[in-house]
């Protein structure tokens, strides 16, 4: 009866409600149904409940690693975007590491950088990352070396987001190859770095941070022998990379991985 009332408050717009209600039937239900999961999240969101949004999604998360990680990652994305504190940012990261291929010898490697990889959550004009690849791509192209573009569509078919592409046309000096915009977290990333594999591409460069869980994911699935972190924000505090390529000092300054080339 409890969860019918949190249900029915749900669809008819009564957050708050919905939101007090399903609180008590998850935990009843020990956070064991997707379904429940789902709309304890969505009722929190919509009823602008930040904090316990994150610590739901996050406890979600948790107990999906085992199981399900493509939906332990969907749920951590939840609670990052929610405003999860840094420690616990940081144990998201730590899992994605768990699942990467490991680091390459770099002083083994011969690596080509004729042709470049850009992995971005989604192309927009005006988007801060968006602006940088054309940059990067341009002085790229000047020096001969082409780029080809690839997006995540990392928010698209996801918790209040309908399927579909988010990335818009941008004039750019690249191939882009739009990612899907629907399924599962590990098979979305898994298909946009066989894409990169595709290509026979030696050098990536992530321009994310740790809200997009998808994109961090193709890292993690290593589709090329040296991949790069660019910080536009907030770095990815997870040691899957090669190395990184910071916008502000400060981004430098409070980096965990200064020991791995940075610029």
């Amino acid at each position: 009866m409890k969860q019918e009332h949190a249900l029915k408050a749900l669809r008819e717009g009564d957050y708050e409600t919905a939101a007090r209600l399903l609180e008590a039937v998850v935990q009843d239900n020990q956070y064991n149904s997707d379904v429940l999961n789902n709309a304890y999240t969505i009722a929190l969101h919509s009823a602008g409940k930040t904090e316990e949004l994150a610590e739901a999604a996050f406890r979600t998360g948790q107990l999906y690693e085992r199981t399900n990680p493509g939906l332990a990652l969907d749920y951590y994305q939840r609670a990052i975007f929610s405003g999860l504190d840094p420690n616990r940012v940081r144990g998201v990261c730590e899992f994605q590491a768990r699942l990467t291929h490991p680091l390459h010898t770099h002083s083994s490697l011969k690596v080509r950088a004729g042709h470049i990889a850009h992995v971005v959550g989604c192309f927009l004009p005006g988007h801060a990352p968006s602006l940088y690849i054309q940059l990067m791509s341009k002085a790229l192209a000047e020096l001969g070396i082409r780029s080809t573009v690839f997006t995540t569509e990392w928010a698209s078919d996801w918790f209040f987001n309908p399927p579909g592409q988010q990335s818009q046309r941008v004039e750019v000096e690249a191939e882009t190859v739009v990612g899907p915009g629907k399924g599962d977290f590990l098979k979305r990333a898994e298909s946009v770095a066989t894409a990169i594999r595709d290509r026979d591409i030696d050098i990536t460069f992530y321009h994310c941070g740790p809200t997009e869980q998808i994109t961090v994911r193709v890292a993690a699935f290593r589709p090329t022998r040296i991949q790069i972190n660019v910080n536009h924000a907030t770095e990815v505090d997870a040691d899957i990379f090669d190395g990184f390529a910071h916008l502000f000092q400060n981004g430098l300054e409070r980096s965990r991985f200064r020991h791995r080339p940075s610029r």
